[in-house]
């Protein structure tokens, strides 16, 4: 292992000295120097397996332990998942395969966070937490143990690093692109992530990460139509952006999924003549990509969106849909807007 004396970075320390940069960073974060350890082979191959053993003895720091990009232990384990466990298990049926690997999940992250509280809200290099890695990756059994063990450390000492709300001020932590735990559940498609996320922070307003996508744009651009239902029903409040001025509409549509469509259009009419940064409607892109069904779907609940004209050369769906030769669709559009 090699050790390492590094300074904290300006921005850290300016985050220090104005709190409201970043409510992400606990203001209790020391603004020293710190020794930082990089793990060897054996103790990376320990972290990615799960192995308890391996760290029940170390001695140092655990938060100053990590790779060449700052991942510690828990954000490795938290990729990974346990290699370690699905190997010794193999043999055995599927069910019981999926029980060991959970119960040892919880055991290896339980004991890492208890012996160093801090690991739940260090930051990569990418300024992910632990549960940002565990969300992408789809470990919705870490994701559910890294949010209680959040709850348990606060009850038992809240001067640890998180503030009031618990385990709600890690869920709300941006990475470097501005990104939650939500916008990676939603962004890979993981919905057992994205209900355990929801339920425990149900009045999360989803803003846009640096590209403009909210988590429910990300999850209707995939089709994850279980997604959208989810969040549509049990979140409080619900923001519908996308890039260039697109909605989670826009999205629904391009990716062909009428389910979707439907179920945002019941949550929000408005939407159907939501316009993008080119003046185009849900209708437009319909009619350009040959969703016949969908542009039906959209003419029935508001017919109205079809004298919306874009920017780019004033063509309504109409126009667009005889530009691509569409017949079906100009016949939809011509029955709904006489």
């Amino acid at each position: 292992m090699i050790s390492l004396v590094v300074e904290q970075p300006m921005e850290f320390i300016m985050m220090q000295l104005n709190p409201s940069v970043s409510s992400s960073i606990p203001s209790e974060q020391p603004m020293e120097e710190k020794a930082i350890t990089y793990m060897d082979l054996v103790l990376f191959k320990a972290a990615a397996d799960g192995d308890v053993e391996a760290f029940s003895d170390y001695q140092g720091a655990l938060d100053c332990l990590v790779d060449g990009s700052q991942n510690t232990v828990l954000h490795i384990y938290s990729r990974t998942g346990g290699r370690l466990v699905v190997k010794n298990v193999r043999a055995f049926p599927c069910f019981q395969k999926r029980v060991f690997e959970g119960e040892f999940s919880i055991n290896f992250v339980e004991q890492l966070v208890d012996k160093c509280p801090s690991l739940l809200l260090q930051r990569n290099a990418n300024w992910e937490i632990p549960l940002h890695i565990a969300a992408r990756h789809g470990h919705s059994g870490i994701v559910k143990v890294l949010i209680e063990r959040a709850n348990v450390v606060l009850h038992e000492d809240p001067e640890r690093g998180l503030d009031a709300t618990g385990a709600r001020q890690m869920l709300r932590m941006r990475d470097e692109e501005e990104n939650t735990a939500f916008h990676l559940a939603a962004r890979y498609g993981h919905l057992d992530v994205l209900r355990l996320l929801v339920k425990e922070d149900p009045d999360f307003a989803f803003f846009a990460n640096t590209s403009g996508e909210t988590p429910l744009y990300l999850a209707a651009e995939g089709g994850y139509h279980g997604m959208v239902t989810e969040m549509l029903d049990n979140c409080k409040s619900t923001v519908y952006g996308g890039p260039h001025g697109r909605t989670a509409l826009h999205a629904a549509v391009l990716a062909g999924d009428e389910k979707t469509v439907r179920k945002l259009i019941e949550a929000k009419m408005q939407l159907t003549k939501q316009t993008d940064d080119n003046g185009r409607t849900p209708l437009h892109y319909a009619a350009h990509f040959s969703k016949r069904s969908i542009a039906k779907v959209l003419l029935e609940k508001d017919a109205s969106a079809a004298y919306i004209s874009d920017k780019e050369r004033g063509m309504s769906a109409l126009h667009m849909a005889a530009w691509q030769g569409e017949q079906g669709i100009m016949e939809e559009i011509i029955s709904n807007c006489p």
